[in-house]
């Protein structure tokens, strides 16, 4: 993507996969959610992560309300603490496993 120019030089928000080479770049990052959905649903299949399963929800049921959150920071707020409290879920689940699974998955 450098030898072509494509991205150095761009500096708004990049929407992507998980594909580690786009991380080399200073642009602000987004992760795609149709691949962060796919993710999740690896997650909980094939490691019984129990909250991987609940955030993709989470996430499914943000996308048909937004419109609804962009006019209640009630609904925000609910949202988020949603969201923060999956992920401290995740957070702990990762810590209590082996090293080998936290290096397979880049922490």
């Amino acid at each position: 993507m450098s030898k072509i120019g494509l991205l150095p030089k761009y500096r708004g928000i990049v929407v992507h996969d998980f594909w580690e080479s786009y991380l080399d770049f200073e642009f602000m990052h987004g992760f795609c959610n149709a691949h962060l959905l796919r993710e999740l649903i690896f997650q909980y299949e094939s490691l019984k992560q129990d909250w991987a399963w609940d955030l993709g929800g989470l996430l499914k049921r943000m996308k048909e309300s937004v419109g609804i959150v962009r006019e209640s920071k009630v609904a925000m707020a609910v949202f988020s603490l949603g969201i923060t409290s999956l992920l401290t879920d995740g957070a702990l689940f990762i810590a209590g496993k082996p090293a080998a699974l936290s290096q397979w998955m880049n922490i």
